[in-house]
């Protein structure tokens, strides 16, 4: 495949590539250990502040604990879908006037 060929880089690009099940476990693994070791680090951290703390302060965390994964939840959606469409939404736009200008 030349460059003529492929003007976009799609053979850069490993979504552009086949979709196969390994291709998607491989591309959602960083975000799904992600996940899991945040969970993991929660309960941990609960289990030693209810061993070693006093109940207010596992109160507090119980009740901070929703307020910080809505906000790593948020962060993660940004990060893996509104920003990038958001980037190639802005390329795009950037692309068609570029277009544009250059038209007669």
């Amino acid at each position: 495949m030349t460059s003529t060929d492929d003007p976009a880089g799609a053979a850069d690009n490993p979504l552009a590539r086949r979709f196969t099940i390994s291709s998607l476990l491989r591309f959602a693994f960083p975000t799904i250990f992600m996940m899991v070791f945040f969970g993991l680090y929660t309960i941990v951290d609960t289990m030693f502040i209810a061993r070693f703390v006093n109940t207010n302060a596992l109160s507090a965390l119980n009740i901070v604990t929703p307020v910080i994964n809505v906000i790593v939840g948020l962060g993660t959606m940004l990060a893996a879908g509104a920003f990038p469409d958001l980037h190639t939404a802005r390329c795009a736009v950037a692309d068609s006037f570029e277009v544009q200008t250059y038209l007669p």
